[in-house]
């Protein structure tokens, strides 16, 4: 296993403020867009126009966006997928430039309690707390062989299914408990 700083893994470049319009070409993700380290993608559509200045700004398949500002910070994915688009200055986004490491590993790393809390520990501000470029940049990361790596995005994948399967038994088990109770009263008539 090898422990590297992200900026020796990776760049790290501020997201931009862009003026939003109503009909535009590309997404414009802001932090409101998502829903801890999840993108809601149902409720998105493009506000930025298409021009040289927009253009250099797009983010490229899988790179990571950072929430840099403020008490709730995380780490999500951006995959081409999603439509073109470009990250606000809420985020900094960490473009993955060596090939030890898995930006799906690389993001689940970042939001672990423990990096999460480094970095707000290293926090600028008082009233808004912000991290700074340079402290995300030197964040030690233990890197493992790839082989690891992609058993560790595995687990995690099978941990959010089995999440949502729990989540989705309980509502079927409270239903069922209401019906029953239902049930019960009409009995007593």
């Amino acid at each position: 296993m090898e422990v590297k700083k992200i900026k020796d893994i990776a760049t790290v470049l501020s997201g931009t403020y862009k003026k939003e319009i109503l009909d535009g070409d590309f997404l414009y993700l802001q932090i409101k867009d998502f829903t801890s380290s999840h993108l809601n993608k149902g409720e998105l559509h493009p506000t930025i126009p298409c021009n040289k200045s927009t253009e250099k700004h797009l983010l490229s398949n899988k790179d990571l966006l950072f929430s840099a500002k403020g008490t709730s910070n995380f780490c999500a994915i951006y995959y081409e997928t999603m439509g073109k688009a470009i990250a606000s200055s809420s985020f900094f986004i960490i473009h993955i430039t060596k090939n030890i490491v898995i930006p799906e590993f690389l993001n689940w790393y970042i939001n672990l309690p423990r990096t999460i809390k480094k970095l707000q520990a290293n926090a600028v501000g008082s009233y808004t707390p912000s991290i700074t470029k340079e402290v995300l940049s030197n964040v030690d990361i233990d890197i493992p062989s790839i082989n690891i790596q992609q058993k560790i995005i595995t687990l995690k994948k099978l941990q959010i299914e089995e999440l949502k399967l729990q989540t989705q038994l309980l509502e079927k088990k409270k239903k069922l408990y209401n019906q029953i109770l239902m049930n019960i009263i009409k009995l007593d008539k």
